[in-house]
């Protein structure tokens, strides 16, 4: 039986988990400029395929921690293919001629060499071994005879020195044999009838096979006419392959006891005439591997894999959880790991064929995690507070478990539903949607969830619960400050108390003066806030607040009030004490005085008037009240000014 795999990572559509994820060619053997990738061994570690030039034979190969070996010929042979690897890739099978009998199936230990496997009860050799067991006991493939119309395929198993030929319905002209399971009890593959005028056509129907001499039939899709068998579970009760429906020329299927499932085609695949085809599957029987089209051709060809939500295109999805596919084109996926993680297939980088191999990716058995799930969750101390996570399974038939986890220290407590000590209120704890209601500051920390269901557990990441225990209490206070119309000035505030932000600010100013009216301040000049210019505010919605004279010009009366800050967290907001913002008017060369001198230039301002007036000085300070003039409304303040003599 296949067990569950647990691994308690990061796993799903989350770019955090990306940077360990890449692509890799398998490459080619000296010489060669082309290989296939045909399978994958179930813990990931080992594909085998074919390197080849484009004009001559192939050479078995193994890839392996990075290395690409031939596996060599059968005698004096010069072309030779691998099939299929055990789940734990130190078993292959595959095909090789001998330049002596003809074409014939082979299996390989490690470290080698190539041993023929027995021979076929025909007059032509032209064997191939596709599958095998655990063990490397026992070999599955095909081998051929002549027929009144042809050659046609027999299914083998190889025990030993022993090949069987396995039993087909009567009025069978071929039969398959694709894969066996690792305890080599169950055998998919399919047999049928010829079909056509002269019945020598081929149908296959899917079939499994329980000993050489007994199978069950998996049947077609509704509509269709033929099925292959190509992928069984471990278990013996999952088959996938490739069938038609009636309307389109193949589809992938998926087949239980409960039924035939059509996996249906790629995205933005055109009606009636896209195509999916099966390589592989989980040893669990849940995700199918293969390829599709988006029309009848080869050339919108893209590897697939199958997901709770339909077929997905490699070419698509590998970017979005971080493989780069620069220069890749992916035209096939031929083996997928038990724990989804690895997949291996075909394509072409910078325009070379070549196999491929992809690790390190979320399980595609798994759940899958999506980026719209829960942020840090941040509440006020007796309020409510949650966190979520979107999780889809990879078969509609999965039924997703979930499971709450508070991290102390190195440990990692599970979370249950109900009253805490410190009176918070949880539910929801093996839900996706976890609530504190109310939450106190005994829930603070950090969380984590584990979503169960399919090949592996999924764990989002980490995700912190803050809880404030009270409004802000701002500080420091704003100190009274004295400026010059031409100067400027502001104060710094934020909160005081430890823990409890994060804080958010915003400046007011008291219009008019002791009124007890406060307006917001934004940013820019002056004329935005008071509807006076003069001067330029900065930081009205942060800690450090400014209000400066503009260029060439001047603060004026307005901006001479009380100023106060809003600072803000969760639970709410708390203004400062105002602070004074005492402008000198009439101090125009800001010597702390409003003398003579001072007066001096207002009477030449005044005689001007008019602030246009190109005689006037820069920036128009002895227009206090700014309203563009120098006037009766200046001079009463400029009087007051003068009479107080020293700057406040």
């Amino acid at each position: 039986m296949f067990t569950r795999l647990i691994r308690v990572s990061v796993a799903g559509l989350f770019a955090s988990v990306a940077s360990a994820q890449n692509i890799t060619s398998i490459g080619v053997l000296p010489g060669d400029t082309i290989s296939k990738a045909w399978s994958l061994s179930a813990n990931g570690t080992t594909v085998v395929g074919l390197s080849r030039t484009a004009s001559t034979n192939g050479t078995a190969v193994r890839w392996n921690a990075g290395v690409l070996s031939s596996l060599g010929y059968l005698g004096a042979g010069t072309n030779s293919e691998a099939y299929g690897v055990s789940p734990n890739g130190l078993f292959v099978a595959g095909m090789s001629n001998d330049n002596v009998n003809g074409n014939m199936a082979f299996k390989w230990a490690s470290p080698g060499p190539m041993v023929g496997l027995a021979a076929a009860p025909s007059i032509i050799q032209l064997n191939a071994a596709t599958g095998v067991d655990a063990a490397g006991a026992k070999y599955v493939g095909t081998y051929n005879v002549l027929g009144g119309f042809g050659i046609y395929a027999r299914a083998a198993l190889w025990t030993g020195a022993t090949l069987t030929t396995l039993s087909a319905q009567a009025g069978s002209i071929a039969s398959v044999a694709s894969r066996i399971t690792p305890d080599g009890q169950y055998i998919v593959g399919d047999f049928g009838p010829g079909v056509g005028m002269l019945g020598n056509n081929y149908n296959p129907i899917a079939r499994v096979w329980t000993n050489p001499t007994t199978w069950f039939t998996v049947g077609t899709l509704p509509g269709g006419t033929w099925s292959t068998g190509l992928a069984i579970s471990d278990n013996g009760q999952v088959v996938a392959g490739t069938g038609d429906n009636g309307v389109a020329s193949q589809r992938a299927y998926r087949w239980t006891g409960a039924g035939i499932e059509d996996l249906g085609t790629l995205p933005n695949t055109q009606p009636l005439t896209g195509w999916s085809r099966t390589h592989a599957m989980t040893p669990d029987g849940i995700t199918v591997v293969g390829a599709g089209s988006m029309d009848l051709t080869l050339s919108n060809r893209a590897a697939m894999v199958s997901s709770g939500s339909g077929l997905l295109n490699l070419n698509d999805y590998l970017p979005t959880v971080g493989v780069n596919l620069t220069g890749w084109s992916l035209w096939e996926t031929t083996g997928v790991s038990a724990d989804g993680t690895v997949l291996c297939g075909n394509g072409a980088f910078l325009g070379q064929e070549r196999g491929w191999i992809v690790r390190d990716i979320p399980s595609v058995c798994g759940p899958m995690l999506f980026q719209n799930s829960s942020a840090p969750a941040e509440f006020c101390a007796g309020g409510f507070g949650f966190l979520s996570v979107t999780a889809l399974a990879p078969h509609i038939s999965i039924s997703l478990h979930y499971q709450w986890y508070k991290k102390v220290g190195h440990t990692s407590v599970p979370i249950f539903n109900g009253l805490t000590g410190g009176g918070s209120f949880i539910s929801g704890a093996q839900s996706p949607f976890m609530t504190f209601n109310p939450g106190f500051p005994d829930v603070a920390g950090n969380y984590f969830c584990i979503v169960s269901g399919g090949c592996m557990d999924a764990a989002t990441p980490i995700w912190s619960v803050t809880v404030h225990t009270g409004t802000p209490i701002p500080w420091p206070n704003p100190l009274p400050l004295s400026i010059c119309p031409p100067g400027g000035g502001g104060w710094v505030v934020t909160g005081q108390v430890p823990s409890n932000g994060p804080y958010s600010h915003q400046w007011y100013f008291e219009s008019p003066v002791n009124s007890n009216n406060w307006l917001p301040l934004v940013d820019g000049p002056t004329v935005l806030s008071f509807g006076v210019a003069g001067g330029i505010v900065s930081g009205a919605a942060t800690s450090s607040f400014s209000i400066i004279a503009a260029p060439n010009m001047t603060l004026k009366a307005a901006h001479s009030t009380r100023y106060r800050c809003r600072v803000s967290n969760t639970c709410g907001f708390t203004d400062s004490p105002p602070g004074v913002l005492a402008i000198c008017i009439g101090d125009t060369n800001c010597d702390g005085v409003v003398e003579d001198g001072d007066f001096v230039d207002f009477a030449g301002a005044y005689n001007l008037f008019d602030c246009a007036d190109p005689l006037m000085p820069p920036g128009c300070p002895a227009d206090m009240n700014g309203d563009g003039y120098v006037d009766d409304a200046d001079f009463v303040l400029f009087a007051n000014a003068y009479d107080n003599f020293v700057c406040p």
